[in-house]
């Protein structure tokens, strides 16, 4: 690695500057006679050039450990100084060296220190986008606080925030402007990212533990989330990375984490408290004002060219408070989350795939009905992959989820010959009757037991 501009970065050309100084010192021994010259020869092999490397790379005062560097959350490499979070004071990167801290990552530009407190001067444009996408001054200091959680590397409590709205309401600039200011602090995920599946392998998951903010697009309608590894990730838990073609570690995860995207999170199946470990940590903020006139594709670069050195110092200054909020009461977020996390428990309380299933094909509770569970079971398949083909749920899976989802309105049992659903049908069957014919006696084996077996009713 290579001191560039107060960060060090991989260097592939380190062998050039060794080779010169080989050479260099191989110089002399050329006009000394045949033997001496076989020594300047050797000087200037390439072979010697990687071995002088690999010697230095063991030497006390070239020698550096991964978790030498970044070791002080709070502190914010930029492209002149390196900036303190808590109190607001700076040093130039010559400063940094001589006390011995090591930085890998850095934002893209500097903030503009004249522009605390001057924000309506030198980020109109900035504030105003954020007044076009939130409803009150409370959605604008949730979105500083998270912004500026993803500029510290330690555990603050952080959140998992997902806007979300319909298209044409600019949700998506917000994630844009931070990934453009963040620089290596701030990284992107796939959309497939969390999506739980047996066979993921943690190639991707170690491209990004190094982050300290994610960004992550739309996902999947129905996608079942994987919630351990959200919490693991948010919490600071260990877990291990790998990527291809090396050796696989144990990291420390702390990163906030933004998702946008115009289906909710579909982690969630049931209204039953904590059913899933990241509710607590889910916060939802709701975007339903649409830009007038065309949205330019460019609007974030464009907005970023022009004052991105105040907007990254409008996220300093709040993580400054929120280190105050802190000391004090404990919490970086404080009282900034209180609206958008009682968003997140009214959705949690009345929704799920399961339900927003019922809601679009016509199927409701009425108590006495009865439903095919085979028919049943194809049609919330044939819906959820109309989105999400790569959608995985079990029937045993269904079956529980429906139930948890109904508050057990909805029970799973023998009527006769076949396997049904007590307590609900499709909207245009008639009442107590099933939805389509039953098939054949035990052409289905979708229960808990062989099909034929239980005496009819």
């Amino acid at each position: 690695m290579r001191l560039k501009s107060g960060v060090y970065v991989p260097d592939r050309t380190i062998l050039y500057p060794i080779g010169q100084v080989c050479s260099a010192v191989g110089d002399p021994y050329r006009a000394q006679g045949p033997q001496q010259a076989r020594i300047d020869e050797r000087l200037k092999s390439a072979n010697k050039h990687s071995y002088v490397e690999r010697v230095l790379r063991a030497h006390p005062a070239m020698f550096a450990r991964p978790e030498d560097f970044d070791i002080d959350p709070w502190l914010l490499n930029t492209p002149d100084y390196v900036f303190d979070l808590r109190m607001g004071t700076w040093m130039n990167h010559k400063e940094a060296l001589e006390r011995g801290i090591l930085m890998r990552n850095q934002t893209t530009m500097t903030p503009d220190l004249e522009a605390y407190g001057k924000y309506q001067y030198t980020c109109p444009r900035f504030l105003e986008a954020l007044h076009n996408m939130t409803e009150d001054e409370q959605d604008i200091a949730l979105l500083g606080r998270h912004g500026a959680a993803g500029l510290v590397g330690t555990d603050l409590g952080q959140y998992l925030l997902f806007i979300y709205g319909q298209g044409g309401t600019g949700k998506s600039a917000f994630s844009d402007i931070l990934m453009r200011i963040d620089g290596s602090y701030g990284t992107s995920g796939s959309t497939m990212l969390f999506m739980k599946q047996n066979d993921k392998r943690p190639f991707e998951l170690g491209d990004i533990a190094h982050a300290r903010a994610l960004f992550v697009p739309e996902t999947l309608k129905g996608m079942t989330w994987d919630d351990a590894l959200i919490c693991s990730m948010l919490g600071g838990v260990p877990i291990r990375v790998e990527r291809k073609h090396r050796d696989s570690k144990h990291v420390r995860v702390f990163m906030s984490m933004t998702i946008t995207g115009n289906h909710l999170p579909q982690f969630i199946t049931s209204s039953q408290p904590n059913k899933s470990g990241i509710d607590r940590r889910l916060l939802l903020l709701k975007v339903d004002k649409l830009l007038q006139g065309k949205i330019d594709d460019h609007y974030a670069r464009k907005l970023v060219d022009k004052e991105g050195p105040a907007i990254l110092m409008w996220f300093i200054q709040h993580a400054m408070e929120g280190y105050q909020s802190l000391q004090k009461n404990g919490s970086f977020y404080g009282d900034t989350v209180n609206k958008a996390k009682a968003a997140a428990e009214a959705y949690k309380a009345k929704m799920s795939p399961h339900l927003q299933w019922m809601e679009e094909e016509d199927v409701i509770l009425e108590p006495g009905t009865r439903t095919n569970a085979h028919q049943t079971w194809q049609s919330y398949k044939a819906w959820i992959k109309d989105d999400n083909p790569l959608h995985r749920e079990t029937k045993r899976e269904f079956r529980d989820n429906l139930r948890d989802a109904t508050n057990g309105a909805v029970t799973y049992r023998r009527f006769g010959d076949e396997w049904v659903f007590f307590g609900m049908k499709f909207k245009n069957a008639p009442s107590g009757e099933n939805v389509v014919p039953f098939p054949p006696v035990g052409a289905v084996k979708d229960g808990r037991t062989d099909a034929g077996d239980a005496a009819k009713k």
